[in-house]
């Protein structure tokens, strides 16, 4: 109990030294309003080149799932598996990432076809198409992130643009994202009642015992429900060795590489030791293991005193969210610009994500080359035909 209480302690600290850090620096609304009327902003255009994007995303997602299905047949469906992807076959390593990606940028960009856009059918066949690759793949805190990143953009806009909303409108929108996310967050059990006829929030609701709160249950059971619970086993590991001291810190561009060599090399990361110190076998063999956000990392490495990087981290995320602000309404590829937003503050909330932002930033350029090459011209006899009339 004490040990939990410790957990809740630090966890609060954490995030308070985060927010600190971030109100010093995040974008301020009159700024960014001012400038909107110099530059007299026209949103339709900002988000042009979206159609050409969500065309490509399209094709990434369908061509690397049907390799996916050629690789290992459908022995990397979930309900296939009790191992995770990439312990069925290490090539799916570099497989699934490029749907998983595809898949919460199509979410983006169909959220963005609705708010912005207002292309109603085609944002709803977009953003469902994202959801349909995502349940493939099982894989839905990135398709999440994409999603709650699209409901800020929108919301600061409108406060940006100083336009005058209905309440009716206001309601309808917030609606529709809140019905977005409820599937979002219940997208796994609709998967495994779809495949296996089982509902596991009903299941964890009949095994749970009589008078717990349902709503809290509900909670516990969906991503991030562990933070906490890694405090805790963060908190037995340092009572039981010394501090890092750096060394996991030296190690992450080892993320780049596979578990098995890290295993092998002893270049391990921070989640790597502390996932061992857990549950060994789980963790190397089966590759399921819990998370290890920034924070935790800095306090495994440096005990305590490494809470206080929250309020750099803080300090980062508002500077990047100002550049990100910018880039979507004011100058530049926003498409793209999400791309980078979203991969470096994945690293910053969690450094054994570095492979994860080094993919962001490549997937960004290879969209931003392809969405500029045109997929259609006139036919060459028509164009002729022309160049005489005009002679």
């Amino acid at each position: 109990m004490n040990t939990y209480k410790m957990a809740w302690l630090l966890a609060a600290i954490s995030i308070i030294c985060e927010n600190i850090g971030y109100y010093l620096t995040f974008p301020r609304m009159k700024f960014l309003k001012k400038d909107f009327e110099t530059r007299n902003v026209n949103i339709t255009q900002r988000f042009g080149t979206i159609e050409r994007y969500a065309v490509w995303l399209i094709v990434f997602s369908l061509v690397f799932v049907l390799l996916m299905f050629a690789t290992t047949g459908t022995s990397f469906l979930a309900h296939n598996r009790r191992v995770a992807m990439a312990a069925v076959n290490p090539i799916l390593r570099y497989l699934y990432p490029f749907v998983q990606l595809s898949a919460a940028l199509l979410g983006f960009i169909g959220l963005i076809q609705l708010m912005f856009l207002k292309e109603k059918l085609k944002g709803i066949i977009t953003f469902f198409l994202g959801v349909l690759f995502t349940m493939i793949v099982y894989q839905r805190g990135m398709m999440v992130s994409f999603v709650m990143l699209a409901f800020f953009v929108a919301l600061d806009f409108f406060r940006i643009n100083r336009r005058i909303v209905k309440e009716k409108s206001i309601l309808k929108f917030l609606l529709v994202i809140l019905l977005l996310f409820f599937i979002l967050v219940l997208l796994r059990d609709i998967y495994n009642l779809i495949f296996s006829g089982q509902f596991i929030l009903l299941k964890i609701f009949k095994e749970s015992e009589s008078g717990e709160n349902p709503i809290l249950l509900l909670l516990a059971s969906r991503p991030d429900g562990d933070v906490l619970e890694v405090w805790t086993i963060l908190f037995g590991y340092l009572s039981e060795n010394r501090p890092l001291l750096g060394r996991s810190l030296i190690n992450i561009p080892f993320a780049l590489t596979s578990s098995n060599f890290r295993l092998s090399s002893g270049y391990k990361l921070g989640v790597d030791i502390l996932n061992e110190h857990y549950d060994y076998d789980t963790y190397w063999y089966r590759k399921f293991g819990f998370n290890l956000n920034s924070i935790q990392e800095m306090v495994l490495n440096f005990h305590v005193t490494g809470i206080l990087f929250g309020f750099l981290l803080g300090l980062f995320r508002g500077v990047l969210t100002s550049w990100y602000y910018r880039r979507v309404f004011f100058y530049g590829d926003p498409t793209k610009a999400t791309l980078y937003y979203q991969g470096i503050s994945y690293f910053l909330s969690a450094f054994n994500a570095f492979h994860w932002m080094c993919f962001y930033v490549m997937f960004a350029e290879i969209l931003s080359i392809l969405s500029k090459l045109k997929l259609h011209s006139k036919p060459h006899s028509r164009i002729k035909s022309k160049e005489e009339s005009a002679t």
